[in-house]
Formats: C-alpha cells, structure tokens, sequence
C-alpha cells in the first residue's frame, strides 16, 4: 500500500478502528472496559542536527550543523516502535537565498536521511525550523511568497518519496508584526501553492503563539485553512515546566497538581480540533527524566490516549550533538532513555498494512 493512502489508514487507526486490533499484548496496559478503549496512536522522535548552529547562517555543514544520517540510530528508535522521524532543518540552509534554488548540499543531507528513514519502514515530517522568521527577520503576510516558494520547491523534490508523513510549514511561529491573523494568511497561501505541484502528502498546519496548545483558541480563531486534497494536521507542541518552554528550570513540586495542569492545557487545543472535525497531532513533547516529571508524563499519556483528534506524539529530542541534554532520549549504555519507556505502552506497533 502506498504511504500516502497509508497514512489515512493510521488516522482511522488513531481512533481505534485498526490501531487497537494491532496491538501485541506488551504494548498494552492494564485492560479497559468497553468505554474506556485505548486509541494508540503514532510515536516518533525528533532527530535534530539540521537546526543547530542557528546564530551562523547558512553556516558550515558538519561545523555548525549536521544532518544526523546514521543508519544505526534509526534502527533503534523503529526497534521502539517510534515510526515516525521529524527533521527540523533551517530555511536560510535550504535556500540561502529567498526564492533562489535549494541548496543540493543541503538537499542531499535531507534526503539522506529520508532514506535511513525509509529503510527501517519509518516515516519522515519535515519540519521548517524558522520560529516564522527567515534570518531572524519576522515574516509578514506580504512575504508570504516567500514561504510558499520554498514549500513548493521542496514538494516537488519530495511528492513522490513514500516515506514522507507530512510537509510541517513552520516550527513555532511567534511574535509576527500581524499576528496569529496574519500567520493564517501566510500559511494558507502556502497551502495553496503547495497543492499545486503536491496533492497527496499530508501539510501538518502549526499554531501561532509557539504552537501552545492552551492557548491555541484565541491565537488561531482564524486559522481556518482551506485544503483542496483535504488531508491537514494540526501540529501542536506541550512542555510541562510553568512557561512551557521546555527548559525546565524549576523542579515540580506537585505531581498531581501539575499532571491536572497539563493535561487541562491540552484540552483547549483538543477542543478546537474537535469544533472543526479535524485532527491534530504533538510534533514536540518532552520532560526530564526524574521521577517527578515522568509521573506527570505518565498521567499525561493516559489522558491522550482517550483524546481520537489526536493522532500522534513525537519526543522531544535526539540526535548526536546533545550531550548530556536532560531531554535526549538517544540509545545509550544504561538501557532505554525512560521518557521513551513510559511513551512505548501507548504507541502502535506497526504501521504497515
């Protein structure tokens, strides 16, 4: 079967129609009654590399950044069952020049990665690492040419490569001189162009406002995109820590207290996505690994487990250049990172038909 006829299969997958009968028995938790079925849903793990280097750009390849191509770390995250790979990649490295060609340097170092992807039966977003800007300089809606230039370009290198999950337009767009109004603007003229070289795959939708998913609602009232194909996620990104950046300077002192905080911050996006019937997904999610905050990532799983809008999660993050990152989540000589450990029971096992 084709990914991109596939990847409607996992949706329906996501709210229990083929995901729960795929499930092999270590992957479940403990039984439910019939009203309280588990949805699994897609995990998958952010490979960073490409995005590094961000105050030298393009900046030097292998120097300043790197595209993470080794075979072996996609073998161990499929062995986990993460079956899905996000690239974050910057905008200035792909094309260094607006509307200008793509880089073929930069261009091979995505798809090299694509392909190790691909090998290990894993599926690949890829994801536009640009906080809305393009070197540093904040997009507006009469530069949404520009944005949907690059897109098409790299469409048209990517639409027939099966290994393609979903084009994500932008991560984290934030503080745009018009706004969470402008910003839909600018995405759906990316849409547009998008659909006309590329039908069929997939364009994951980001929110404004960092893609928080509390205060989706009033940030994106007007991010209501059309697509002729049809086939949108919306990409949302949860940190725990009180300002929800994910650098977790501050220890929890409340397991319970912060697990109802959390999961009450996910209830606005759900909502949103369910007004509209649509669906979204968590391209960025991560903790610590104290017993704290794995607790409250626990108690965050059982509750997104029951949400069928959401179809997937991808952690927060891996890739050879973190070092000792309280985040990484990379195969290491003391076993399987922990937040990787407590997101496994709620993940399918496959993704093939």
């Amino acid at each position: 079967m084709q990914t991109k006829f596939l990847f409607f299969l996992v949706l329906a997958a996501s709210i229990g129609v083929i995901a729960y009968m795929q499930m092999t028995p270590k992957a479940m938790k403990t039984p439910r009654s019939a009203d309280q079925q588990l949805f699994p849903k897609l995990c998958g793990v952010n490979l960073s590399g490409a995005e590094f280097g961000e105050k030298n750009l393009p900046g030097l390849i292998n120097t300043d950044f790197l595209y993470a191509t080794a075979s072996a770390q996609n073998e161990y995250f499929a062995q986990q069952n993460l079956r899905i790979i996000r690239i974050p990649f910057r905008w200035e490295r792909i094309q260094p020049q607006a509307f200008g060609e793509l880089s073929s340097e930069n261009l091979a170092g995505l798809k090299s990665m694509v392909a190790s992807a691909k090998a290990h039966n894993q599926l690949v977003i890829l994801d536009l690492h640009n906080y809305g800007r393009y070197y540093n300089t904040p997009l507006t809606v009469a530069q949404a040419k520009q944005l949907a230039d690059v897109w098409k370009k790299l469409a048209l290198q990517f639409r027939d490569d099966d290994a393609i999950f979903g084009y994500e337009l932008m991560n984290e767009p934030h503080d745009l001189p018009e706004g969470g109004a402008g910003w839909a603007k600018i995405v759906q003229a990316t849409v547009t162009e998008i659909r006309t070289v590329d039908s069929e795959t997939p364009i994951l939708v980001p929110g404004y406002d960092w893609q928080h998913p509390n205060r989706w609602p009033e940030e994106n009232a007007q991010l209501n995109i059309v697509d002729p194909s049809n086939k949108l996620l919306y990409a949302a990104h949860q940190y725990f820590d009180q300002d929800f950046s994910g650098r977790y300077t501050q220890p929890f002192v409340d397991v319970e207290k912060t697990s109802q905080q959390v999961i009450a911050d996910l209830q606005p996006f759900v909502e949103w996505l369910a007004e509209r019937n649509a669906q979204g997904i968590l391209t960025e999610i991560g903790t610590p690994s104290d017993k704290k905050s794995l607790a409250i990532l626990d108690n965050y799983l059982e509750n997104l487990i029951t949400k069928p809008e959401i179809v997937g999660v991808v952690l927060w993050s891996a890739g050879p250049w973190w070092g000792d990152y309280p985040l990484r989540v990379d195969p290491s000589t003391t076993g399987i990172a922990a937040q990787l450990k407590a997101l496994q029971p709620y993940c399918l096992t496959s993704i093939t038909n």
